[in-house]
């Protein structure tokens, strides 16, 4: 499937690709925009500008961590909407948004220097709710190395959960966490028949079939 039968057939994944990108270049030029649209719990809590816990997820700290979470969004949220159907996409991508950055707000409403941006969350959510979808799937780690689906879901929410606590990296590894559990959360309630073809799935293990 070619780029343009992508985007007819995955409309709201293609607005939201379309959006991110324009908004995150934008914003590299512009910093009253950056500004505006980061996560500041400190600003959310006490302006009550809750609108940042969604627009925080269109801006991006640098080209690099633009391209990394567009990459992966594209190679997984357009066959995500085909699976789960186009609100139900937006749903889990927009809710995840949201979810993913509870913890932060919580964690540094009251520390005005405290800024978190980019997808990182909803895509993290994306990831582990095609994982569910299709428990077979084979991905390329660093789009090299191949890993079952399931083992990476399983390592990327246990090592998300070890960074959050003990990494200084400044990479908000509570939102990829809590992001990941939005997705497996949230694609239970959209997609309730996940479930069959999960237990499908493992049975084909424990009997071979």
């Amino acid at each position: 499937m070619n780029v343009l039968d992508q985007f007819l057939a995955s409309p709201v994944a293609a607005v939201i690709f379309i959006i991110t990108l324009i908004t995150s270049l934008q914003a590299f030029r512009d910093p009253q925009l950056m500004y505006k649209f980061i996560l500041n719990p400190y600003d959310i809590v006490r302006n009550k500008e809750y609108y940042r816990m969604f627009t925080s997820g269109l801006i991006h700290g640098n080209t690099t961590h633009l391209a990394v979470n567009m990459i992966s969004y594209y190679f997984f949220a357009f066959a995500l909407e085909r699976i789960l159907g186009h609100w139900q996409f937006a749903v889990l991508y927009v809710g995840s948004l949201f979810l993913s950055d509870i913890t932060t707000l919580i964690k540094h409403k009251d520390n005005p220097a405290y800024n978190a941006l980019g997808a990182s969350g909803a895509v993290s959510a994306v990831l582990l709710s095609v994982v569910m979808c299709m428990p077979d799937l084979t991905l390329l780690l660093f789009f090299v190395i191949p890993m079952p689906g399931w083992f990476f879901a399983i390592a990327y929410i246990g090592y998300s959960y070890w960074a959050s606590k003990n990494s200084n990296d400044n990479i908000g590894h509570e939102a990829h966490l809590w992001g990941a559990i939005s997705g497996i959360v949230l694609t239970l309630i959209l997609k309730p028949d996940v479930v069959f073809i999960l237990q499908d799935w493992i049975l084909g293990i424990v009997y071979g079939r």
